[in-house]
């Protein structure tokens, strides 16, 4: 379960060593003084920390925690933006930039949507479905219904794990009816898993003049095909 906001803390900062914080006649030094700055207070502010090693100032923050739906939409984006795209594009009129056409976007919490702009396009609970076997939209009410919904009325296997364990036993299955094997590398899974959404297996013939290609070329060729 999603927390709605981060727990409250205690934060601690400490300062210079008392000894380096005042001079002989007791007043501030100018690192005590660029401390203090930095959090926003006075040294006169400053508590005093005592400890077996000596004496430094801290300053004591209470900091509140910010809720879930603020933090979210700067999550995203910054996530978003670290992705390790080689090749962006842009689509339609827009400066957008992104490693696929972006149409829709769902930030839910509960049953809320969370208000963001992400790659230019504004939050709401529209979703999408596959392009030619589901429905081209639907409403979703909580943010808990995604892959359920996403599965029956929008035919898109929204788990990756699943859609490669799927892809695998298809495979394996389609092998087994003409007497073959699936032969499946973790790569070739894990490509093919990032390719398609409502994954079928199918069985293809190739014409028998093909086949007098050296063997081994055609298994290294047709899993890129």
């Amino acid at each position: 379960k999603t927390a709605v906001a981060q727990t409250e803390r205690e934060v601690e900062t400490r300062g210079p060593a008392i000894a380096q914080a005042f001079d002989a006649e007791g007043k501030p030094s100018k690192a005590a003084e660029g401390w203090a700055r930095g959090c926003g207070i006075t040294v006169d502010q400053a508590e005093r920390l005592k400890t077996d090693k000596g004496e430094w100032l801290l300053y004591r923050a209470h900091v509140k925690g910010e809720s879930t739906e603020a933090l979210v939409p700067n999550m995203v984006a910054t996530s978003l933006a670290k992705l390790p795209i080689p090749k962006l594009m842009r689509w339609g009129a827009s400066d957008v930039h992104f490693v696929r056409p972006v149409h829709t976007v769902t930030l839910l919490l509960g049953d809320k949507v969370i208000p963001a702009t992400i790659l230019g396009i504004q939050s709401d609970r529209v979703i999408r479905g596959h392009r030619f076997m589901g429905e081209p939209e639907f409403i979703i009410d909580y943010a808990d219904q995604y892959p359920q919904i996403l599965l029956e009325r929008g035919k898109v296997i929204a788990d990756y794990e699943a859609r490669k364990a799927k892809i695998k036993a298809d495979a394996e299955e389609a092998a087994r009816k003409i007497g073959g094997n699936a032969d499946l590398s973790e790569s070739l899974l894990e490509e093919v898993a990032s390719l398609v959404d409502w994954p079928v297996g199918l069985t293809a013939k190739v014409e028998e003049h093909f086949l007098a290609v050296p063997a081994g070329a055609l298994v290294f060729a047709w899993p890129g095909a």
